[in-house]
């Protein structure tokens, strides 16, 4: 079995069925929908509706041996970009970051996936976040890849420190490493102790930006969280 290659090797009657070839991809239903490439099972499974994958694409799957699994042809585009989230407890150069990519090259994937590449002989393990566009899509050369690591958090967090009542305060925010797309809440407390929340996605050099109009005299706060960091930052509004 093509451990970690993501292929699936399905016996001949049922890849007939499926108006498959070698190097198809396909899509792969179990508790959850991943996808994989299609090559032709062994002799022995000539006249069963055999599929055979790796533990990695089982797991994808959600499923174990002798499950039942619902497999058709995919709609597979290249990616045009795609985030990986892993534990590393260092932060990933480009080299780093090209020697990835180089190796999940031609691999079809889909948000949800782990995806496990060998690094000098030690398997490491990255969870597809998020692909553009969305659905089953394929790595390729010109597919943009970002690493995101648990060392990602908020790293700024400012808005202006003192206003008027009715005037808009201006909040900008900054997350490290640069990251498109990355969702970070920001919450406002008012002097009066109610709080509103808004979900913003970062720019592409990880600025996330907003306002809000201070529309009651005394301290606002404001907090900035992406689940990993918490920033806060602290306005006084005068009447």
């Amino acid at each position: 079995m093509e451990n970690w290659q993501g292929r699936v090797r399905i016996s001949k009657e049922a890849m007939e069925e499926l108006a498959l070839k070698e190097g198809d991809v396909v899509e792969v239903e179990g508790r959850r929908l991943t996808a994989a490439v299609a090559a032709r099972g062994p002799p022995e499974d000539l006249g069963a509706r055999v599929i055979r994958m790796d533990a990695w694409t089982a797991m994808n799957a959600g499923v174990g041996v002798g499950d039942t699994v619902k497999v058709r042809k995919a709609k597979a585009v290249p990616a045009v970009a795609i985030v990986l989230e892993s534990q590393l407890d260092f932060e990933p150069d480009e080299n780093f970051k090209t020697y990835v990519k180089n190796r999940i090259l031609g691999r079809p994937v889909a948000a949800g996936d782990v995806v496990p590449v060998n690094v000098l002989g030690e398997i490491l393990q990255f969870t597809v976040a998020s692909t553009e566009p969305s659905g089953v899509v394929v790595v390729e050369e010109s597919s943009r890849l970002t690493v995101m690591t648990k060392f990602m958090k908020i790293v700024a967090l400012a808005a202006r420190e003192r206003a008027r009542v009715g005037e808009r305060v201006p909040v900008v925010g900054v997350v490290y490493p640069e990251r498109p797309g990355f969702r970070v809440k920001v919450s406002y407390r008012k002097p009066s102790g109610s709080w509103v929340t808004r979900e913003l996605e970062t720019a592409e050099d990880g600025v996330f930006a907003d306002s809000f109009i201070a529309d009651e005299a005394g301290a606002w706060v404001v907090k900035a969280e992406d689940g990993r960091s918490t920033l806060f930052a602290f306005v006084f509004v005068e009447s």
